[in-house]
Formats: structure tokens, C-alpha cells, sequence
């Protein structure tokens, strides 16, 4: 049976420590800056990079682009986000956000770490729709997908992932897999407009479909805290959700979504 693990986000101390450069007491007492921080912070950005995913469903829930950014939570439970640059800025007026998932890694996942060139140690676990094909690529693969033959090896006819739209409804997509190679398509939504530029620089609008590969997640471990946090934004949630509705989110249905179709049952 696939284990499940539970998944939160980065509070704000984990990223950016107790007290701030400009805090006058802090200095005064000579006290750890960092306090609070965790040690891989002190390695990487504060940002990460959006996948392309996370970028088409901020681009269906409103017509901006999202810019790098995720949330972080503050000890008031309120939301704030990091933004392109790494500062904090209180949630006012965004209308959706990009989401970098963490939880505490546990010996069951029995995934090899690595230490990548700069040193980071990274990990496996988990898949996720999250590069999207060239224009070119998606229709010479779009002729094949009524043969597409789905979990072979599992047995099972469809797996899908879930996509949360502005209003709280839930879309789902079914993965395909054809000449080894996993995707879904994000449908467009008729009626929307605006444009966006995904990761192969070629341009969108929130009516086009979208085909976006299915990739293992990569994941950064603090060996200090035992924490797994993921490398890139993997999805967008919109800011009316509250922190109850949010936790629910992640636990259930991003949990289920990331468990490769290998791991799931044979159906009867």
C-alpha cells in the first residue's frame, strides 16, 4: 500500500528567521538573526521557479501572469507571499498565488538522496504535471491520444488530477500516456482573454489548450529540520480559499495526485 505524508507550507520564520536585518533590538541584544531559519535558506533563493502548470492555472483563475511568487504563513496564521525577488509582501490584491509544498521526510519513502553539484541534498518522490510541450510537439503527439494506452502495468483505465477553478469547483484532467511519455491537457477556458508566456517562450491565452508534461518531483532536504521542501512551485490555489480549506487541499488532494500511476492498485 503507497503511504501518504503529510504536507504543509513554509511558515515565515522557516524562511526569513525571527527577526529582520532592520530590527533595532535584535542588533541591540546581539542576538541570532537567523533564529528560526532554516539552514538550507542560507543555501538557496527564497524564490523558487513556477512550473509551467502552476502558471497555466494562475492564468485560468485571472489574466496576470504569476510572478515566481509563493506563500508563506505568519505566526498569525495570516498569508503572506515571497515575491520575484524574495521580500514579503502582505496578500492584498493577488488573486491567486503559487504553492511550494513541505513535509517531513520519512525513512519509508526509501528514495536515494543525492547531493547535487552545489552541494544541495535532493530527492525523488512523487509525480506532477509540470513542463509543457512546444505548440509542434503537442500536435504531432494529439492524433494518438484515442489509442493511448493508460497503466499498463496497473491495470487501471484513467488516473486524473484535480485543478481547483477560482469559484472553489474542482476540474479534473486524465493523464495519457503515449510513447512513454506522461502529460495531461489543461483545457482552456472559451470566453477569457489576455495572454502568457510559458517556459518554451512560446505565447498563450486562457482559451488555448495547454499540454503539460507529468515529471518525479525534486525535492531539497534541510537535514537540520528533517524537512522536505520542493525545488520548483508546483501549483496555484486562489487566495478565497482560508487556511482550513487550504490544509485540506493539500492533505487530500495534492497527496493523491503526486502518487505515480505504478503505485496505484489493479482494478478488479
Amino acid at each position: 500500500m503507497f503511504k501518504q505524508v503529510k504536507f504543509t507550507i513554509l511558515t515565515e520564520n522557516q524562511i526569513y528567521g525571527i527577526f529582520r536585518k532592520r530590527d533595532i533590538i535584535p542588533k541591540m541584544l546581539n542576538l541570532e538573526l537567523n533564529n528560526g531559519r532554516l539552514e538550507l535558506f542560507n543555501k538557496i533563493p527564497e524564490t523558487a521557479w513556477a512550473t509551467d502548470y502552476a502558471t497555466v492555472q494562475s492564468a485560468l483563475y485571472y489574466e496576470e501572469h504569476l510572478n515566481n511568487s509563493y506563500l508563506i504563513k505568519t505566526e498569525d496564521l495570516t498569508y503572506n507571499i515571497v515575491t520575484s525577488k524574495g521580500h514579503r509582501k502582505q496578500v492584498t490584491s493577488e488573486k491567486s498565488i503559487g504553492i511550494r509544498p513541505v513535509f517531513e521526510y520519512r525513512e519509508f519513502l526509501n528514495h536515494k538522496i543525492h547531493q547535487n553539484e552545489d552541494g544541495l541534498y535532493e530527492f525523488t518522490y512523487g509525480e506532477y504535471p509540470e513542463k509543457v510541450m512546444f505548440k509542434d510537439e503537442a500536435k504531432a503527439i494529439s492524433y494518438k491520444i484515442p489509442d493511448s494506452k493508460l497503466f499498463e502495468e496497473t491495470g487501471k483505465t484513467a488516473k486524473i488530477y484535480h485543478l481547483l477553478t477560482a469559484d472553489g469547483k474542482v476540474q479534473t484532467y486524465s493523464e495519457y500516456l503515449i510513447d512513454n511519455e506522461k502529460f495531461v491537457i489543461i483545457k482552456g477556458q472559451a470566453g477569457k482573454e489576455g495572454e502568457y508566456t510559458l517556459s518554451t517562450s512560446e505565447t498563450y491565452h486562457p482559451r488555448d489548450n495547454v499540454y503539460i508534461r507529468i515529471k518525479p518531483i525534486v525535492w531539497y532536504l534541510d537535514k537540520e529540520s528533517n524537512l522536505a521542501i520542493s525545488k520548483n512551485i508546483l501549483f496555484t490555489l486562489p487566495l478565497s480559499l482560508n487556511s482550513d480549506e487550504m490544509r485540506k487541499y493539500l492533505q487530500t488532494v495534492f497527496a493523491k495526485d503526486l502518487i505515480s500511476s505504478k503505485c496505484l492498485k489493479k482494478t478488479k
